[in-house]
């Protein structure tokens, strides 16, 4: 099973990054991630750009969604909500609406924050986006407060058992949706 991972921050090195990693090391046996890397490379949404012509990281982007067999997205939160360049690549994604490449795609919403809440307006203002564009976000997510002490440098799981325990449950839901949506 391919899982297409998507981290929402553009920082090198960033929260977002390493929690995918850890999301990646937490995933099921049979189950694999590959990271999207091109959120940076992608042009602010434009539909007049959209009607000339795709632009190259915008078309990598949606067949990388469609090779997928489900997604995680890792978002921080930045003003109570997702970032701008994370919106921006579920606009791109989500056209045109007929063919989304997000349609039914089953995916795991994690959000973290270095405050008390672990990012849980970001993760839901992400779900009620995703729903729209026709994914199936799972009702669960994982939101990790106090992130530096919670995944530390060089750490690859997360350090409260709670929350790691979390976490696996929801990558283990996710594979679980998507072997039984191709069973139906």
């Amino acid at each position: 099973m391919k899982i297409l991972g998507l981290a929402g921050s553009l920082r090198a090195g960033s929260h977002s990054s390493r929690l995918l990693d850890a999301a990646g090391a937490a995933l099921p046996a049979g189950a694999e991630l590959d990271v999207w890397e091109g959120l940076r490379d992608l042009p602010a949404y434009d539909q007049d750009l959209e009607a000339m012509e795709t632009p190259e990281p915008v078309a990598a982007l949606r067949e990388a969604i469609r090779q997928a067999d489900a997604l995680v997205i890792v978002t921080p939160e930045y003003n109570a909500s997702v970032p701008g360049a994370l919106k921006n690549a579920i606009d791109w994604a989500s056209r045109p609406r007929a063919t989304t490449a997000l349609q039914s795609k089953p995916v795991a919403v994690l959000s973290h924050s270095p405050g008390q809440f672990g990012g849980l307006w970001a993760a839901e203002d992400l779900k009620r986006i995703l729903k729209i564009t026709g994914a199936r976000p799972l009702e669960a997510s994982v939101s990790v407060p106090q992130i530096d002490a919670a995944l530390p440098d060089g750490a690859t799981a997360l350090t409260d058992p709670d929350l790691q325990g979390a976490l696996e449950a929801v990558l283990e839901e996710l594979t679980d949706l998507r072997v039984l949506a191709q069973a139906a």
